[in-house]
């Protein structure tokens, strides 16, 4: 009996986990939000963020103790900040204590350059889907050492990192592997 409660909760727990895939999971507290600006002298960042579900530009001041993350949740510094980035950001009386990468992995089905248009299979909600994208027309390009690229680098298979703001990619880097390892298969 407790056997079967203990597979039970275990199941349950990767379900949740599925489900909020595109949340933070190091922080409940997280919002999601889009840098428009980073000043690292002044100690400030503008976001643009959902406030009672109307979008809404803030600037907040950058917590003296605040806690700089890659997408993958390792340590960084403010240097990986740009502006167009989605981030999680945690505020606390006004300060940003907490601030993460908010890049998506996914794999390209189809890019067209020249429509300005990429297909990829990624993850959403917890499930796999194909979505297509408009190519901003600033997209930022980028192999996998970071160097900057252009779209021509990109073919169908390629495991990226995406940026997505408002149905459209606004910066796109090669993998040469998938970031997330895949989940080992119980025999």
């Amino acid at each position: 009996m407790l056997r079967k409660m203990m597979c039970a909760l275990v199941v349950l727990g990767g379900f949740v986990s599925l489900a909020s895939a595109d949340k933070d999971a190091t922080d409940p507290k997280a919002k999601e939000a889009k840098i428009t600006k980073v000043d690292p002298k002044a100690k400030t960042a503008t976001v643009k963020l959902k406030d009672a579900d109307k979008d809404v530009e803030k600037t907040f001041k950058l917590a003296e103790e605040i806690e700089y993350m890659d997408s993958t949740g390792k340590v960084a510094t403010i240097d990986i900040f740009t502006e167009g980035d989605m981030v999680f950001l945690v505020e606390s009386e006004g300060r940003i204590t907490k601030m993460k990468k908010h890049d998506k992995e996914a794999k390209i089905t189809t890019i067209n350059a020249k429509k300005h248009t990429a297909t990829v299979k990624m993850k959403a909600e917890g499930k796999d889907v194909e979505k297509t994208f408009k190519l901003a027309e600033d997209i930022e390009y980028m192999d996998s050492t970071g160097k900057v690229a252009t779209a021509e680098i990109f073919t169908s298979g390629d495991t990226v990192m995406l940026v997505e703001c408002d149905g459209q990619i606004t910066k796109m880097k090669k993998c040469d592997k998938p970031v997330i390892p895949a989940t080992p298969k119980v025999k």
